[in-house]
């Protein structure tokens, strides 16, 4: 991906150095927790929409298929785990699950601690927490509450309607039980039936 000088030298003006690391000034993801993550550079390909206007790509993913080489499906890992370092000594080439492996073997794959209480208040000990087909925690006394609904809702049939969409009465006369068991509108069919009389001969 070939870009002009001038963005090059744009880009560089966004880095400040820190330590062994080249941190991104520029702007940034940010995680659900108020992390500051990648940063973000307009480098990408030119938005059709917005004439001279570039989409927002990663900044070091960026730096890195100018300065070395194309990545293609590959992800870029950092050696110095600074998701805001751009320095190209700190970025390898990898697969997904080399970063995952990368993750463990430093000990950053921590997982939240498991919820307590239920969003009603309802203590999640062994007896009260029940393990769905996917692996989700729930409640057992939250599911016993919600079940009576659940099966009212699920038992209770709408009335059946009195009139059809064009407003005629759905009455002994006037409604047609078709194949499927459904009901319809004599007056409508005839109707239906007129105008494909008249467009068919």
């Amino acid at each position: 991906m070939g870009v002009c000088k001038d963005l090059i030298e744009c880009f560089w003006s966004k880095t400040v150095q820190h330590g062994m690391c080249l941190i991104w000034t520029g702007a940034q993801k940010i995680g659900r927790d108020g992390t500051r993550l990648y940063g973000l550079f307009a480098g990408g390909d030119r938005l059709a929409k917005r004439e001279g206007r570039r989409r927002m790509v990663q900044a070091h993913r960026f730096i890195y298929e100018q300065c070395v080489e194309s990545l293609g499906i590959r992800i870029l890992m950092h050696t110095c785990d600074t998701p805001a370092c751009v320095s190209l000594q700190h970025l390898s080439p990898g697969t997904q699950a080399l970063n995952i492996a990368d993750c463990v073997a430093k000990g950053r794959n921590h997982k939240p601690p498991l919820r307590a209480h239920c969003a009603k208040g309802h203590l999640l000990d062994e007896d009260n927490t029940y393990v769905s087909p996917d692996s989700k925690r729930e409640c057992r006394i939250c599911r016993s509450e919600a079940r009576p609904t659940y099966i009212r809702k699920r038992n209770c049939k709408p009335p059946p309607k009195t009139h059809c969409v064009n407003g005629h009465l759905f009455d002994a006369a006037n409604t047609y039980v078709n194949s499927a068991g459904r009901r319809e509108c004599r007056v409508c069919r005839k109707a239906r039936d007129a105008i494909y009389r008249s467009k068919h001969g």
